[in-house]
Parts: structure tokens; sequence; C-alpha cells
């Protein structure tokens, strides 16, 4: 079968090419080569050593398999890589005997026994993606594909993709190797992984993967109980725009072991990501490619996607039961372990690969007897309260900017003919700069950036808010004079009954008033309009008081008048009585004067 664009055929059985026994680096104009245990030897003795390799290759005992392949092998039908079988397969979904399952799954991840293989792991690919995968032992999870590239036949990294054998199987996952460069260095990661997104986009939608999970290949796999699945956004929960899930270490992010979304979001990070050293030459990129994702998921349209796990879920590094175990060091039961940036990395990694090799029982646990689930399920829900907060604060910011823009618009009506042109034009930048930052694809879920736009929004409305604070006293200040020559007059002719509704009015209209001056924020035609109510209220009240005072002083003025009147009449009447007296004294004072000239007489 002529292989696909994505398909490599095996060699298993096959003698190994030249590029797959020895790899060959220039050094001081000296071939030196890899052995089998990784030291560096000569082309003539690596090729010396390969022959002695090969029959030992197919005499190898076969190991007795453990307690889990025994019940692997005769539960799954699944797609199994091209190089567990000799001879080519028609895809990878072909059903084996149980006897084949077991010998080969065992054989392939126990390879210290003999030696490493001089052989490289091969995988078809295209073909493979045509039937859907099984379901999981654990649970119904998204279709996932491991990915990585390996250049250069590397005994020791050739053993450490071997420990996935057991984990492909159980959850029927195909592994995407590259063993040729696409671009220099580094890059060629990207661009192979942004190679097979392209291709599964390009597929019905229902046939696509919908997960590739990356793993670097200096990475031991020790626990194959345990599903790409656990590590993934749950299916509910409002996290659909998850897109990638990756880990940090004490250097930032590390992009070992990361899974990624097959969607179109994926490919413009790729893309980003192998552009990113050609649009930004400036920028130093200590860890190549990784440095450059690193930048990019800092800008919020990645950042918005994407959820830092704990490192030591899928990106643990090496760390013994008998230390002092940091976070980020593999534990019993652990997913992998992974030897980023280590001196001595093939020594350790043979170290990890015996021990992942004899598929111990205290390391392959099963999943759900592990911590994952419960810290899994605690980390989705803390993330998810996080989202809320944030939308909640995105919401919250938009909303702020909504009312600010209002009033900006309300007090330009009203003051900008105060403001200088430049303070007119400033003020108008800013406006569509904010409008544009919350319309803007790259900044309308980013409220940092939001805040920002309208801190220089404020800013610039600084001199119309002086404007619209010097009005505000003066209104205050008629407010203030409306409210104190009303109480004055309610205070005044409380308890006169003939203004008692004219009072009730001007009460309220009051009490109405002295809310409004009393609240943080008011508008100033509301305080306007009560102003002129209370005014009005209190124009009527004394209105009425100056009719009711009208009436009882001319009431007053009568009955003064009546009083003089009834005064007058006793002060006629008094002297009238004093003069009829004055008569009679005067009368009886002659008849006395008479009667004594009498007597004289």
């Amino acid at each position: 079968m002529t292989p696909g664009p994505y398909e490599s055929e095996s060699r298993w059985n096959d003698p190994p090419l030249e590029n797959e026994a020895v790899m060959i680096e220039s050094n001081d104009d000296e071939d030196r080569a890899w052995d089998r245990h990784g030291e560096t030897m000569s082309k003539a003795d690596a090729n010396e050593e390969l022959e002695k390799i090969r029959p030992v290759q197919k005499g190898r005992k076969k190991k007795a398999p453990s307690k889990w392949q025994k019940n692997l092998s005769s539960t799954l039908s699944t797609w199994y890589p091209a190089s567990w079988r000799s001879g080519s397969a028609e895809g990878n979904n072909t059903s084996i005997s149980d006897d084949e399952t077991i010998e080969n799954s065992t054989n392939n991840t126990s390879l210290h026994a003999s030696g490493e293989t001089n052989s490289t792991l091969n995988y078809t690919l295209g073909n493979s993606l045509d039937t859907p995968p099984g379901p999981s032992l654990y649970r119904s999870a998204p279709r996932i594909a491991k990915c990585t590239i390996s250049f250069s036949y590397n005994p020791v990294y050739e053993r450490a993709l071997r420990t996935h054998d057991a984990h492909n199987q159980l959850h029927n996952y195909p592994l995407y190797i590259n063993r040729e460069p696409i671009l220099d260095d580094v890059w060629t990661k990207p661009a192979w992984i942004l190679e097979i997104l392209l291709h599964e986009l390009a597929r019905p939608a229902a046939e696509r993967l919908e997960w590739l999970f990356w793993m670097d290949a200096d990475t031991v796999l020790l626990n194959p109980h345990i599903p790409i699945a656990a590590f993934l956004p749950p299916e509910s929960g409002g996290f659909e725009d998850v897109h990638l899930v990756v880990a940090h270490d004490f250097n930032g992010l590390n992009n070992g072991v990361f899974a990624l979304r097959v969607c179109r979001w994926s490919v413009q990070l790729l893309l980003a990501v192998l552009a990113f050293p050609h649009y930004r030459p400036e920028h130093f990129l200590l860890f190549r490619d990784q440095s450059a994702m690193e930048e990019l998921l800092k800008e919020p349209r990645f950042a918005r996607h994407s959820v830092t796990a704990p490192q030591r879920w899928f990106n643990a590094y090496q760390g013994e039961h008998n230390e002092t175990l940091a976070p980020f060091q593999v534990r019993r039961g652990d997913f992998l372990v992974h030897f980023a940036g280590v001196g001595d990395r093939e020594q350790r990694m043979r170290y990890w690969l015996d021990r992942a090799e004899q598929h111990l029982p205290d390391w392959e646990i099963e999943y759900k007897q592990t911590s994952y689930p419960t810290e899994a399920r605690d980390f989705w829900a803390e993330v998810a309260a996080e989202r809320e907060a944030r939308t909640k604060r995105l919401e919250n910011v938009k909303a702020r900017v909504k009312d600010m823009d209002e009033l900006v618009q309300r007090r330009m009506e009203e003051f900008q003919d105060r403001l200088s042109q430049e303070e007119r034009e400033k003020l108008a930048e800013e406006r569509k700069h904010v409008s544009e930052v919350v319309d803007k694809e790259e900044t309308k879920e980013d409220p940092d950036k939001i805040e920002e736009a309208l801190q220089k929004l404020r800013e610039a409305a600084r001199p119309l808010n002086e404007q619209a604070e010097k009005a505000r006293k003066v209104l205050l200040k008629e407010a203030q004079d409306a409210i104190f020559k009303a109480q004055d007059s309610t205070m005044k002719y409380a308890g006169t009954a003939e203004v008692n509704h004219e009072l009730t009015e001007t009460d309220e209209k009051l009490s109405r008033l002295k809310e409004l001056v009393l609240q943080s924020s008011w508008k100033k035609d509301d305080v306007k309009e009560s102003i002129e109510e209370l005014r009005s209220a209190h124009a009527s009240l004394k209105e009425k008081v100056e009719v009711v005072e009208e009436k009882k002083k001319k009431e007053e003025e009568e009955e003064a008048k009546a009083e003089e009147e009834k005064k007058t009449q006793r002060q006629a009447e008094e002297a009238k009585g004093n003069e009829a007296k004055e008569k009679q004294e005067k009368q009886a004072e002659e008849a006395r004067k008479m009667a004594e000239e009498i007597d004289q007489w």
C-alpha cells in the first residue's frame, strides 16, 4: 500500500536504513554516531554493533503479560500502530488475535532486556483517520490523537516513544510521528502540528479529530490507565471556548506537553508562532518556539482561550518518594515524566524507562483510584468561578463605559462651548478610542484593556467635568436657597389651618429636593425641576398666606373701628353723665348756700 501524505511505511522487520541505524553528526570533521546505549562511537563500529542487535531482536523472549494487558486484549479493538505487526497492514483498525496483542504490546515496551532497538517507531497515519476511534474504557471522550517529532534515530527516544504503545492501545489514540525536518531547528514542531490540524479541518466535521495531544520525545509515559480526556475541559459548563491546555514551570510556559483543540483558533495560534521570529525579529526568543507561544498567549485574543493546568498532571518532572516532592514532581500513579532541560537527559531517561517498562502495579494505577478525578473536578470548578468573575467584571466595565459616554454626551451638549478646541478634540479622540476597544475583536473581551481606555477617557473629560462641576455648584446653591426659604415659611405658618393644603404640598416638594441634593450623583435636570416645583409650591403658600393675612388685617381693622366707636360712645356717655353730675352738684351747692343765707337771716 502506498503511504499517504500522513503515512510512513512500517520497517520493523526490514533492514534499517542508514539514517535509522546511526545518527551522523559533524564534529571536527570526524564521523560520530550513537550506539544502542546512547554513547558515541564511530560509524563503522555502530554498523557492526547493529549486526549484533538484529538477531537478538528477532529471538527475544516473550515477556509474561501483566493483568491489565490480559484484560485489555480481550476488550478492545483499536487502531494499531503499523509497527506492532510485521508487514504492511490495511489501515490501523485491523483486528489481531489476543496473543498477538499481548506479545507485541509487551515486546514493544520492554526493550531494556535485550538492548535498545535499532529501528525507528513508525505509525501509519492517513488512512487511520478514516474510521473514528472506539469508546474509552473509562468514559465517553472526545476523539484525540497524539503527535510528536523524532529526527535522527536515537535509541533512548525510541524506547520513550514505545512507552506510549499500551496507552494508545488502551484508549484508541493514534500517534503522529514526523521523522523529517520541515523547518529549521525546533520550528518543525509547530509546523508539524499545523500540518495535522489543516489535514483534519479539511475533513467533514463528523469525521475529524477534536483534540491533538503534543508530547516531546523526551517524555516517558508511566501510567497508561490515565486518559488524556482527564486533562481536557468538561464538555459542559461553558468551556467550549477553551482551545488550549498548557502547563507552566519555573521558567514560565513549557510547551513540551499540551492539548490543542482541532479548530481554526489553533491554526491562527500556530501560524502566529511560526511568523513570530520573522515579524518580530527584535524580540529575543530564549526558548525559540516555546517563547514565541508564551508571548502570544499573553495577548487577549489567545489568552482568553487557553487554560494553564497543574504541571504535574501531564508535564511532571522527575522526583523520588524518598525525597520531599515539589508540586511539579511526578508521583506514583501519575501520567508521565518529562525531562526538559536536564543535562544528563539520556541517563535519567534510561532510569525511568527501566521503571516504566516493568509495568509496576504501584505506578500503573487505575484512573479512578488516582487523585486525577478529584483534582480535575476541583480545578475546572475553580476555572469556571474565575471565568464567571471575569465575565461579571467585563460586564461591569462595559456598563461603566456606556454610562461615561452618555454622561460626556449630555455635558458636551451643555458645556462644550466652554472648552477649548484642543480639549474638545482630545475628548472626541478618546471617546472614539474607547468605542474601538470595546468593539475590537482583540480587546472586546479584555476588561483590563477596556478599563485602561476608560481611564484615558476620564482624563480627557476632566475639563468638561470641571465646567459641569462649576455649574453644579451654582445649581446646588440655588437649591439650598430654595430649601432655606421654604423651610422658613413652613416653620412660620405651621399650624395655620387656612394654609394646611399649601403647607403639605410645600413640605413634599421640599423633601424631594433635599433627597436629590443629598445624593452623591444627581442629574441637573432633575434638580432644576425639583427647585422649580419647590419654588412654585412655596409661592402658592405665600400667596395664600398673604390672602389670609389680608383678611385677618381687615377683620382686625373692623374690630378696632368698632371698638373705637364703642369707646367714643362710652366717652360721650361718661361726659354727659359727668355734666349732669356737675349740674346737680352745682344746684346742690347753690341750694346749700341759699340755706345758709336763710339761716343767717
